[in-house]
C-alpha cells in the first residue's frame, strides 16, 4: 500500500499547477511592486460642488449632541409630530362624520 501512494505522488509531480486567472508575468509584476500594473498610485481628489445657500446658515449644532445625533433627533421629532397631527385630524373627521358632533 505505501508503494502505491508513493507511485501516485510521483504522478502528481508531473501535473502542471492550475491557472488561477492570471498569467505568470502578472504574478511577478504584482509581487515586485505590490500593485497591479496600470493602476494609479492614489485616487484623485473628488471635486465637491459649492455650498448651497441653505448650507451656509443652517447648521445642526446642539451643545450636548454631535451633528449626526442632532439631525436624527430633529428628524424623529418631525416625523412623530406629522404622525400625531395626522391622527388628530383623522379622529376629528371620524367624530364629526360618525357622531355628527361639530368640533
Amino acid at each position: 500500500m505505501p508503494d502505491q501512494q508513493q507511485h501516485n505522488m510521483q504522478n502528481l509531480r508531473d501535473v502542471p499547477p492550475p491557472n488561477l486567472g492570471y498569467v505568470k508575468s502578472e504574478e511577478v509584476a504584482f509581487g515586485a511592486g505590490g500593485e497591479m500594473p496600470g493602476t494609479p498610485m492614489q485616487v484623485p481628489e473628488i471635486e465637491r460642488p459649492p455650498l448651497r445657500h441653505i448650507d451656509k446658515y443652517i447648521r445642526p449644532e446642539c451643545p450636548c449632541l454631535s451633528k449626526r445625533y442632532t439631525v436624527a433627533t430633529l428628524t424623529c421629532i418631525g416625523t412623530q409630530s406629522i404622525i400625531f397631527f395626522s391622527l388628530l385630524n383623522l379622529s376629528k373627521y371620524v367624530v364629526e362624520d360618525c357622531f355628527g358632533v361639530q368640533i
